[in-house]
């Protein structure tokens, strides 16, 4: 497995869906299987709350590391908060932390849909939090900032070739 992670806005799901392509292999963003099997992320962020939300990301962390074929693994932002979802992913293949700047991944998210942990939360707070988490779980760091989404690419594939 070839596990993203990175926090919101960091390209996880653009450069993970181009990797796989390339790479002609699964690709898994686990937003969309979360959504999936549980309905929308915001509210079920509303009912059962961050806990019960971590709780149920590293489930689904669990059955996708135990999958018998490759595949490339965008995950959610928080996910490296889950020990047990960290140790899954580095041992189940590599981790690659795609890193930018907070003045970066705030100029992504202008556009995007309302993440609920930012109604509470900081971008800066949140990055400052997850900082050594992220760096304890990557194999290899991809400093995305000054890099095109192609050489991005380039860079997690060859992350994924050492």
């Amino acid at each position: 497995m070839l596990w993203l992670i990175g926090m919101m806005g960091s390209g996880k799901s653009t450069i993970g869906a181009e990797v796989a392509e390339r790479l002609s292999i699964e690709f898994v963003d686990m937003d969309t299987l979360y959504e999936e099997r549980w309905g929308s992320i915001a509210s079920q962020w509303a009912s059962v709350g961050e806990s019960g939300f971590r709780d149920r990301e590293a489930r689904l962390v669990a059955e996708v590391a135990t999958r018998p074929i490759a595949a490339v693994v965008a995950t959610g932002g928080g996910t490296v908060t889950s020990a047990t979802a960290v140790e899954l992913m580095r041992t189940s293949g590599t981790v690659v932390w795609l890193k930018a700047a907070t003045d970066t991944l705030a100029a992504r998210l202008v556009e995007a849909p309302r993440r609920p942990i930012l109604e509470k939360r900081s971008l800066q707070d949140i990055d400052r939090e997850r900082h050594e988490l992220y760096s304890g779980a990557a194999h290899h760091i991809v400093q995305t900032d000054d890099l095109s989404a192609g050489q991005v690419v380039e860079e997690v594939m060859a992350a994924w070739r050492r």
